[in-house]
């Protein structure tokens, strides 16, 4: 056999090998995702040519060092004097008062007159050089829009309220435009301010209103800056009685809009699509907070169960209703008390509920007939499956009180599942092929050149 004729033979066999190894690299990358995928080869080991021993050290150990003397250790300087802050430092104030029935409107405490009960106090940093926020005026009876710093209660039996921890400066003051007097529940309207000449008997508020669709306007009472000093407890009195604008209603009603917010900003703008066969509940404060997850799933299973009667329908927990084509729901007749509405991000159809979908950002820009009103949680229905949703705050309904509470909702991206189809992920096969390719390739070439300048040798 010829030196040309092993030449040849070499290159054939580097080729061949190349080309398998090329097949192996490329066949993890370019499997279609349906395939089922080949299980990864033994790598074959490679010969590691042995390092060269370098020549080792010196194993004498070295001299240590002479060991410096320790400097004489310094003396300690003198502690320094303790500063005391001043005494009021930390301190915080206090707003206590009292919310009273004023029977004849005279803007005074007069004998016999009983507090009212129930009434939202609210106190709200007012940083300085900032506008009181005026725009909340009608929405913090319901304790919306008030960020975690506000201070909040409510009268007790006798009107009287505290808001402790109060931290100095100005205080935005916020009285309810509603209470409890003698046992219902009642709008208020608010006597004048400081008439007479004992401060202590008079009231500090001044009166605010704000409209409503279609009903007459309601009532609420502020300062809106009320200087509160390190240490000092200031008194603020409401008078205050029943509104006669709505004397004689009985029921309240809660209605709104599920729209498709397509571009997640948690605003409708034009042309955002109402959502049809949206589940929604109402439910009743006296529901407590541990087995609220327990209706939630009874709303999923009323839901999947084909609640399709739009509208609202009663239960012993709550009321259930489903938007309409345009994504209008409603709550009508529903009794006197503190409510919550819920939403459940889904649509009914099918004998199940369609997921799929997000709540979306919580009460954005400055128009509130335009926001969403709903805060995530989560629902878990029959079968076990979790469904995003969204609850909003405490209300408390009055009769003849009608609340406007929208929701967004968010398409989820769909994420694809490994093995559901494009193209399979990088299992690192592919990366090791291409450096085998590249090695046979380099050696190859290596024969392919030494055999040819051979072959030159022993033609010449």
């Amino acid at each position: 056999m010829t030196r040309t004729t092993l030449g040849r033979r070499a290159a054939r066999l580097s080729i061949a090998v190349a080309t398998a190894a090329l097949t192996v690299g490329l066949g993890t990358s370019t499997a279609s995702a349906n395939e089922t995928p080949m299980p990864e080869p033994t790598p074959t080991a490679s010969i590691e040519p042995t390092p060269t021993a370098s020549p080792s050290p010196s194993t004498a150990p070295a001299p240590k060092p002479a060991e410096a003397p320790k400097p004489a250790d310094a003396p300690k300087p003198a502690d320094a004097p303790k500063t005391e802050p001043p005494a009021d430092a930390d301190e915080t104030g206090s707003i206590k008062g009292r919310v009273w029935n004023d029977v004849n409107r005279n803007g005074i405490q007069d004998k016999g007159e009983e507090g009212v009960a129930d009434v939202f106090i609210a106190g709200i940093e007012v940083n300085p050089g900032a506008q009181p926020p005026l725009a909340r005026a009608g929405r913090l009876a319901d304790g919306a829009n008030l960020d975690e710093t506000a201070l909040t209660t409510r009268t007790d039996d006798h009107g009287n309220y505290s808001l402790t921890d109060v931290r100095p400066g100005n205080v935005l003051l916020y009285v309810g435009g509603d209470g409890t007097v003698d046992g219902d529940r009642q709008y208020l309207r608010f006597s004048p301010t400081d008439v007479g000449d004992d401060d202590a008997l008079d009231s500090d508020v001044q009166e605010v209103a704000y409209e409503q669709p279609d009903r007459p306007p309601l009532h609420g009472a502020r300062i809106d800056r009320l200087p509160v000093g390190a240490g000092e407890e200031v008194d603020v009195d409401a008078g205050a009685y029943v509104d006669p604008a709505h004397e004689g209603e009985q029921f309240a009603s809660v209605r709104g809009r599920v729209w498709d917010d397509k571009n997640g900003n948690g605003i409708q703008d034009a042309g955002e699509p109402g959502i049809a066969w949206v589940p929604l509940a109402i439910i009743s404060d006296d529901v407590e907070e541990a087995k609220l997850p327990a209706v939630r799933s009874k709303i999923a299973a009323k839901a999947e169960a084909g609640a399709s009667k739009r509208g609202a329908q009663a239960d012993d927990e709550f009321e259930f209703a489903v938007t309409n084509l345009d994504g209008s729901y409603y709550f009508e007749n529903v009794p006197p008390g503190n409510y919550h509405v819920e939403v459940i991000a889904a649509t009914i159809g099918g004998g199940k509920l369609n997921g799929g979908w997000s709540v979306t950002k919580y009460h954005q820009g400055t128009d509130l007939t335009k926001n969403s009103d709903f805060k995530p949680t989560t629902f878990t229905d029959g079968s076990g499956q979790t469904l995003a949703g969204g609850f909003t705050v405490m209300l408390g309904l009055l009769p003849g009180r009608k609340i406007d509470l929208d929701a967004g909702l968010v398409k989820d991206t769909p994420t694809p599942a490994p093995g559901g189809g494009g193209s399979l992920p990088n299992t690192g096969l592919a990366v090791g092929g291409f450096l085998l390719v590249g090695t046979l390739l380099v050696g190859g070439g290596t024969v392919l050149t030494v055999a040819a300048r051979r072959r030159r040798k022993i033609t010449a």
